[in-house]
């Protein structure tokens, strides 16, 4: 069901419960009124009678008593034989317009008042004095009816009014619905519009706010997955290029000395030295292909002996760096995706100090914390210089890297040198 059919609903009830309470509350409103009334006029008869009783007086009782309303006054005689009848509610022609289940509710027992007489003449006469309430149930009735009418008036202008801010509400909510279905399509471009209620202007704001949001990641990551394809085509030129300038002209060259050999068999000692040097160059360079690809030896030895591969390789080539590796021997109980993207976050930042930083100095440490492991990379550099290097594609893949892994990464960078900090926490048991 819908929330409009859900409040309509509810509302219809409560309606319906209101008229239900205030019927038992008019129908018992409506029998003490009678009720009251009644009593009051038996209660002036009676003292009105008790105060000028006189059977001399007989005779003008009914031009005395006709005045009060709701009772009827009776003589009869010793047979009790009715001789007369007066009275208001007896003289009146009265018409019952309350139904007779609202008479049945609001009428009550009342006493019949007896007073023994003797007319003017002798005779015994007995005086009866009889409730008659009729016209006022009747008079009761009429503003019951009109209470109801103005409740159920008061009812109907609610459900109006309600109505009316339904149709605002609701209308508030298919706007929003209709743009959460837009950002579902992709399009993150559409604002939704001013709304005067302030919870729903603060909903606009908040799904604004998370449209420029995810708008913002999504260009983000369309960047990240272009610039992922060109390092991917790089990465295979430089593969290709590879195989082809050292490989292939090794593998040329040895099918060019194998082929001298045999022709010139006084020459295999040379040739074969030749062949040695050139089958060492190309175990060099596959093993510097292997470690681009994916470092075997972390997959055999660990995370630490993969680190110090990468600094040794890299201690050769950049002998103007003085690299530091502190490393917690707890590492080994990596599991091997925690280990590859901590050794690829090193790696990113190993090359940047190389490229960027102009460095005497680097530190790599990995040590244990109480809530987890702190990974730092940092150097002597020129760090403020070098800054946005660090903030490109590169630094946008660490933090892929880290976030995977439910950790953090903060970049600070002085005058004084660039520090790396990560902080991931301990991995589950179940991972390693």
């Amino acid at each position: 069901m819908t929330l409009r059919g859900q409040i309509q609903r509810s509302i219809a009830a409560s309606a319906a419960l209101m008229m239900v309470l205030a019927a038992f509350l008019a129908i018992g409103y409506a029998r003490v009124a009678v009720k009251r009334e009644v009593q009051s006029s038996l209660a002036l008869a009676k003292q009105l009678i008790d105060s000028g009783l006189s059977d001399s007086l007989a005779a003008e009782w009914p031009r005395q008593f006709t005045p009060i309303r709701h009772l009827v006054f009776e003589f009869t005689d010793a047979k009790g034989q009715s001789s007369q009848t007066f009275g208001l509610a007896a003289a009146s022609n009265h018409q019952k317009h309350a139904p007779d289940w609202f008479v049945a509710w609001v009428t009550d027992t009342y006493p019949t008042l007896r007073y023994a007489l003797t007319d003017a003449e002798g005779r015994a006469l007995t005086l009866l004095v009889r409730a008659n309430p009729f016209d006022e149930i009747d008079e009761v009735w009429q503003e019951t009816v009109i209470f109801f009418m103005v409740l159920g008036l008061l009812l109907a202008l609610m459900m109006l009014v309600v109505q009316g801010v339904f149709k605002r509400t609701l209308g508030a909510i298919e706007v929003i619905v209709a743009a959460l279905k837009r950002m579902e399509t992709g399009d993150y471009h559409a604002r939704l519009p001013e709304f005067s209620i302030q919870e729903y202007q603060q909903i606009a704001t908040a799904i604004d706010h998370l449209t420029e949001v995810i708008a913002s990641k999504q260009q983000e990551n369309r960047q990240l997955t272009r610039q992922g394809l060109k390092i991917q085509e790089e990465e295979r030129r430089h593969l290709a290029k590879e195989l082809h300038d050292e490989l292939g002209q090794s593998l040329t060259a040895l099918r060019v000395m194998t082929a001298t050999a045999r022709q010139a068999p006084e020459q295999i000692q040379a040739i074969s030295q030749n062949i040695d040097a050139i089958l060492e160059h190309l175990l060099t360079v596959t093993r510097g292909l292997m470690r681009q690809l994916h470092p075997l030896v972390l997959s055999e030895l660990g995370l630490r002996a993969a680190l110090e591969d990468l600094l040794a390789y890299w201690s050769e080539r950049e002998p103007s760096i003085d690299w530091q590796l502190h490393c917690a021997d707890a590492v080994v109980d990596f599991p091997e995706v925690t280990a590859i993207h901590l050794y690829r976050v090193v790696q990113e930042g190993v090359t940047n100090i190389i490229r960027h930083a102009a460095a005497r100095n680097a530190t790599i440490s990995l040590s244990q914390r109480q809530d987890g492991w702190r990974l730092v990379i940092e150097d002597d550099g020129k760090g403020g210089a070098c800054l946005h290097h660090h903030t490109g594609f590169g630094l946008r893949g660490m933090q892929e890297r880290i976030q995977s892994l439910n950790g953090s990464l903060q970049l600070t960078s002085t005058a004084r040198g660039t520090q790396l900090q990560v902080i991931i926490p301990d991995p589950p048991v179940a991972d390693r």
